[in-house]
């Protein structure tokens, strides 16, 4: 299998440089192209054809929801990762169903970009700590909306798929859509530290710094 193919989307470059770089310094990873806007963005994704967009959500021309949109439709192979600074519901819900197969927040670690990655390449989901909250909540919300026929009204303490009578429901319910294990049962991570991105000077020697769950 050859490296991650990966098309950077941010109309800071700075933070496209520090990307890059560090990206770089991970064999099984490739950048194949940057973008300013949301235009260029969808451009390039066409011409390019990246396995992974590390996309911004406030992007000039062309906002990042509609690039999502337009991915999902017109280049379902691409696999979007949103790396934003908005941590609010306005964005993560709209943006989840949309397509998206990760939210990050910029403060995440440089280890933390390279793992989730390497995760919604391999067909997973990967969301971070602040903004799994979030998710979790709507989808409380709208299990609570939806009655569940059959269930069991004493259902064990902790068990989610009692409970909703799904294991996958909350997946279903916000559109995640993550591909499943070989024993049919969804995928969905969450960081387990928080930091900043620390640009180039992380060395990629071993992911022990942050970790996924």
């Amino acid at each position: 299998m050859g490296a991650i193919r990966v098309l950077l989307a941010d109309d800071h470059a700075v933070l496209r440089d520090s990307l890059r770089a560090f990206l770089g310094m991970y064999p099984d990873l490739e950048v194949v192209g940057e973008a300013s806007d949301g235009v260029e963005t969808l451009a390039q994704a066409m011409a390019l054809r990246p396995d992974i967009l590390l996309l911004d959500m406030a992007m000039p021309n062309l906002g990042g929801l509609e690039v999502l949109r337009r991915i999902r439709k017109d280049l379902p192979d691409c696999k979007v990762v949103v790396l934003t600074q908005h941590e609010v519901p306005a964005y993560i819900l709209p943006a989840l169903q949309a397509g998206a197969k990760g939210y990050l927040l910029k403060k995440a670690g440089g280890s933390e970009v390279v793992q989730a990655v390497r995760a919604v390449a391999r067909g997973e989901s990967v969301l971070h700590p602040g903004v799994a909250k979030y998710v979790i909540e709507a989808a409380v919300h709208r299990i609570a909306q939806r009655p569940v026929p059959n269930a069991d009204p004493h259902p064990p303490e902790g068990d989610v798929g009692a409970v909703t009578g799904d294991p996958g429901l909350i997946d279903q319910l916000l559109d995640l859509r993550p591909a499943h294990r070989g024993d049919g049962h969804s995928r969905l991570h969450s960081f387990t530290h928080q930091g900043s991105f620390h640009g180039p000077r992380e060395a990629p020697s071993g992911d022990s710094r942050s970790s996924l769950v």
